[in-house]
């Protein structure tokens, strides 16, 4: 019987984000006669690490220094060789150069993951920025396959790496709904989306917005905030979305914790608008939040794939969202939501209206988006071309197109 591929999961912590979550659908999702894990941490492990419910999963922690640690990365190489780790999966710029450095007997074959921000936190120093890329474009060299789940963070990791042909193998995020085959019309999802919105204080004519992220400035929940003070601040509704009675009053809703979350309730008090706000913290499970809002918004300054995009279509949620990453191309070029070419809260606050004003756009649009998450992106979709990119990689004897390109 042919033994399971390793496949060695390099993240510098597994704390709540994108990346994360990715990580572990893949975990859970990946037939365990075919393939087992190991989460490599270069720092720690997180609470990410509680989503995973594979009992087989490993977790090993080289409790890395800040900055260049040499013992950390030998620790990586050991780690590959002791455990038999057949393809190593480094994720983003914080992870690259050590997974490089570690296997460079090519021990395991190495797929290199780039997902939202490329070379990591933007640098002031052009210098900084310009000798990141020549570096990148050196390891990218050294890797079997480039991989994104992101169309626009492929061409980006291809502008600033000046490698123009890189091929890059792109695998958009796929999820299950955990809660509802058809939250359209599913009794159970409505009785959650009332338990939750009784929990907030949300009327049956009231509207809820909503964002779920990382409290952090690359969210820019910022312009949430100030696009949905305008938003109170001009005419209510014609009609609420969920009722016929008058009501017109509107909460907005922020589930995820981090950094910026003081910034943030300072300017929702600046504003004047923090009685309907709510931030409701880090959340294990944010389903129940998805289920009682109305409109979904999505900030950000920079994105690649957004997993709270796709939480939403899965959701068949109303959405607003700034025109960063694979935005449009997610929305279907606004048939199934709105993106903002101008990230002002001005734009914010039009499309809030529109959205609101009647119950029939916002269901429209709704369904239009869980439809589009049907075709795909599925969770099996993404396990499948992940397993066959998988058992591609370690059944290839060819050389990596990769590292001839990078080379160049």
């Amino acid at each position: 019987m042919t033994p399971p591929i390793h496949i060695g999961f390099v993240v510098l912590r597994m704390d709540v984000g994108g990346v994360e979550r990715s990580i572990t659908r893949l975990l859970d999702g990946l037939p365990t006669d075919r393939f087992c894990c190991t989460v490599i941490c270069l720092d720690r492990s997180g609470k990410a690490m509680e989503w995973v419910e594979n009992q087989d999963v490993q977790v090993v922690e080289l409790h890395k220094k800040p900055g260049w640690d040499f013992r950390a990365i030998r620790r990586l190489s050991q780690v590959i060789r002791d455990e038999k780790i057949d393809i190593l999966q480094s994720h983003n710029w914080g992870t690259l150069f050590e997974s490089v450095w570690a296997n460079r007997a090519k021990t395991a074959r190495h797929i290199h993951a780039e997902r939202g921000t490329v070379l990591g936190p933007p640098s002031k120093s052009r210098f900084k920025t310009w000798l990141k890329a020549r570096l990148m474009r050196h390891a990218l060299g050294r890797v079997d396959v480039v991989m994104s789940n992101s169309y626009a963070t492929s061409e980006k990791v291809r502008l600033v790496t000046g490698l123009r042909e890189l091929p890059i193998t792109v695998i958009p995020n796929g999820l299950v709904h955990p809660y509802s085959e058809n939250p359209l019309s599913d009794p159970k999802w409505e009785r959650m989306r009332q338990t939750t919105r009784d929990s907030l204080g949300i009327g049956p004519g009231d509207i809820l917005a909503g964002v779920v992220g990382r409290l952090s400035p690359v969210k820019n929940f910022e312009l949430a905030l100030r696009g949905f003070a305008l938003f109170l601040k001009s005419s209510p509704p014609a009609r609420p979305l969920l009722s016929d009675s008058p009501s017109g009053r509107a909460s907005l809703v922020l589930v995820g914790d981090g950094p910026s979350r003081k910034a943030l309730e300072d300017l929702a008090l600046e504003l004047g608008i923090q009685d309907s706000v709510r931030f409701e913290g880090e959340k294990k499970d944010a389903w129940p939040y998805y289920a009682a809002m109305d409109i979904f918004m999505s900030t950000s300054h920079s994105e690649g794939m957004s997993q709270s995009i796709l939480e939403a279509m899965a959701c068949g949620k109303a959405i607003i969202a700034t025109d960063v990453g694979d935005a449009r191309r997610m929305l279907d070029s606004d048939r199934c939501g709105k993106t903002l070419s101008q990230p002002t809260a001005e734009a914010l606050r039009d499309q809030l209206k529109a959205l609101s004003a009647s119950v029939e756009p916002q269901r429209a649009i709704g369904k239009q988006a869980y439809e589009r998450f049907q075709d795909n992106y599925s969770l099996q979709s993404m396990l499948e071309r992940f397993g066959s990119l998988f058992i591609g990689l370690v059944n290839s004897s060819e050389p990596s197109r990769t590292g001839s390109i990078g080379k160049r």
